[in-house]
């Protein structure tokens, strides 16, 4: 039985259509080949504003980009995706965030939404999932991750991005 890994919105919109203005995305991710790859996912239907591999290019970038959605990495040298979100929503309170990680447990995505996320896609997730999730982003609706996301396992306080 094949698992189902979808990320779970609470409306179901559909992907982006050609009615449907074009998102101006910004995508970070220390690893350039992520960053490559996510780009080439979301065009089209979208625009792709930015692509930066840590947390002070792309706050850089943010501050002379217009943009309307961010796809951030958790993981990166210096500063994670997780520490950025408060920056992020003082700097530019209007950007949507999703979170693209595979590091995809229930804890790690619940705290990344109270930090301020958007919305929360594993690395795993097929390409219309990813647009689903922008343009439910784009239309003010949350993307929740699903209730089968593993718990995490190691113990709190020792996770890949604590420690």
């Amino acid at each position: 039985m094949q698992e189902d890994r979808t990320s779970h919105t609470e409306e179901r919109p559909q992907p982006a259509t050609d009615e449907m203005r074009p998102a101006r995305l910004v995508i970070c991710d220390d690893h350039q080949l992520v960053g490559e790859g996510l780009a080439q996912l979301v065009q089209p239907p979208h625009v792709l504003a930015a692509v930066t591999g840590s947390g002070t290019e792309l706050l850089e970038a943010l501050r002379s980009t217009p943009s309307d959605c961010l796809l951030l990495d958790l993981q990166m040298p210096g500063r994670n995706g997780l520490d950025l979100l408060p920056d992020l929503r003082r700097l530019r309170p209007d950007l949507k965030v999703i979170i693209v990680t595979m590091h995809a447990n229930r804890v790690l995505a619940s705290a990344c939404l109270m930090a301020g996320a958007h919305g929360f896609v594993p690395n795993n997730a097929r390409r219309e999932e990813l647009l689903t999730a922008i343009a439910a982003v784009m239309e003010g609706t949350a993307v929740r991750p699903v209730a089968t996301l593993p718990q995490p396992s190691q113990p709190r306080g020792r996770g890949p991005l604590t420690g």
